[in-house]
């Protein structure tokens, strides 16, 4: 399927639905951080299931994004910038993609069992996870062929050094 896809199909790909799915997960986010319930200093979150799911669901799109490179109908980095490599990969996140999988996505019996002790449940640091996908993001945004930055990719790219300025300040 991949080789018939045409650079106007990736360009749509990435300003449509790209931007969407980060923005859907900066929003989610930002709804668990402005309701009070991500204790940063403890890393913990109490909030509302419909609102970490939503935040989560948005994660996992993205790891699949710029983590994998399956063959098939699903979009990677990969297919904008042959040569991408995740420099830094963030430490748990094949456990939390695990997790997604088994406690989030799919009703499994790992979900009931922990598989003895294999795949146990941690929490997952909304924190951390946002800041590692909007620097990939900001990453992936700088070096990917100019003609696929348009006008929505080319605002989040700008909103997102900001963002990151602000937050190392």
């Amino acid at each position: 399927m991949k080789n018939q896809i045409t650079s106007e199909t990736k360009k749509t790909l990435l300003e449509a639905h790209f931007f969407y799915e980060f923005n859907q997960m900066r929003a989610g986010f930002y709804r668990i951080i402005n309701k009070g319930v991500f204790i940063k200093e403890t890393n913990t979150i109490n909030v509302d299931n419909h609102v970490l799911i939503d935040f989560l669901l948005h994660v996992r799109i993205l790891y699949e994004f710029f983590y994998k490179n399956n063959k098939g109908d699903f979009a990677h980095a990969k297919d904008y910038f042959p040569n991408w490599k995740i420099k830094y990969a963030l430490e748990g996140i094949e456990t939390w993609n695990i997790q997604l999988n088994h406690y989030l996505a799919h009703l499994s019996y790992v979900r009931v069992t922990s598989a003895n002790g294999k795949h146990p449940y941690r929490l997952y640091p909304a924190e951390k996870l946002y800041s590692h996908f909007r620097n990939l993001t900001i990453e992936f945004l700088d070096k990917i062929p100019k003609e696929y930055l348009q006008d929505n990719l080319i605002k989040l790219l700008n909103e997102l050094k900001i963002e990151n300025e602000k937050r190392n300040n």
